[in-house]
């Protein structure tokens, strides 16, 4: 794996410097510290642009692979949510998105030939180790394997997605809001959810479709116009969706109206015409 982050300019290397300095205090069990994805390829995106009146932004984030010596802390709340302070805190000009997994969780995916674990592993650069793991050589997979298993993948979380979509429409008939709101959440989570299995082989351990939606970004900028936030009331209706999961189920304060459901109804349509279309093209693409 590579350990030089030169490429990148100065001011993103004191960035990843200051992260990794923050990080190690916070947990002996940290075993390595990978940046993957964009920054490590160095094919980062800083843009603007307006489409049909409609400003989008796009700023690729940090990738980080954080290695534990447990699995057992990787699934810890507490220790994550503690990261996610120590983060936050350092106010970085750049959005960090970090996945916790423990080195014996990472080892099996790539001798079972998971391809997202096996990119990392070939693109990665390691900006902290211990040397007391390294990385197990990944299985190779061909392409029809690659093939089938993506597209048994999306034929589940896609189809579950669509069961939740019409729940959806069965609680927005029966007046049910906050039902419906839950139900729409869980839609767009499996949409996500199948976009990320296609792709990598891999979906993250969080229901939080912000974060689903920034590495569906990553994979097709397409994927960056279904939740526009350009104005207050595109981030609120936003912020209702994305606190469904939770609120809409356990907080009697928690309200959305009809009109605000019927908006996000529309944009989930169309994650959904996205999610399938550019993950048949995906499926298709395993074996030109």
């Amino acid at each position: 794996m590579k350990i030089s982050i030169s490429h990148l300019p100065e001011h993103k290397q004191a960035e990843l410097k200051a992260i990794v300095a923050a990080l190690i205090p916070k947990c002996a069990e940290i075993e390595m510290i990978i940046l993957y994805g964009s920054y490590a390829r160095g094919n980062w995106v800083e843009d603007k642009y307006v489409e049909n009146g409609v400003t989008y932004e796009y700023k690729s984030d940090y990738d980080l692979l954080i290695v534990l010596s447990t699995n057992g802390k990787a699934n810890a709340d507490s220790f994550l949510q503690s990261v996610t302070i120590k983060l936050e805190e350092l106010r970085s000009n750049t959005p960090v998105h970090p996945i916790f997994h423990g080195i014996e969780f990472v080892n099996e995916a790539l001798r079972e030939g998971n391809y997202f674990f096996g990119d990392i592993k070939r693109e990665g650069i390691v900006l902290f180790t211990t040397n007391r793991y390294q990385l197990d050589n990944k299985r190779e997979m061909a392409p029809l394997e690659m093939q089938a298993r993506a597209k048994e993948d999306f034929d589940q979380w896609f189809e579950s997605g669509n069961q939740f979509y019409g729940q959806y429409i069965h609680a927005m008939n029966d007046g049910h809001l906050k039902i419906a709101a839950f139900d729409l959440h869980q839609a767009t989570e499996r949409y996500y959810g199948a976009i990320q299995l296609v792709f990598t082989g891999y979906k993250p351990k969080t229901h939080d479709i912000e974060i689903l939606g920034w590495l569906a970004k990553a994979l097709n900028i397409e994927f960056g116009k279904v939740f526009p936030k350009a104005t207050y009331e595109e981030r609120i209706r936003f912020t209702l969706l994305k606190k469904a999961y939770v609120d809409a189920r356990y907080k009697a304060e928690y309200k959305i109206s009809k009109e605000d459901l019927e908006y996000l109804a529309e944009r989930v349509q169309l994650l959904r015409k996205l999610t399938e279309q550019i993950c048949k093209e995906k499926i298709a693409d395993f074996t030109k």
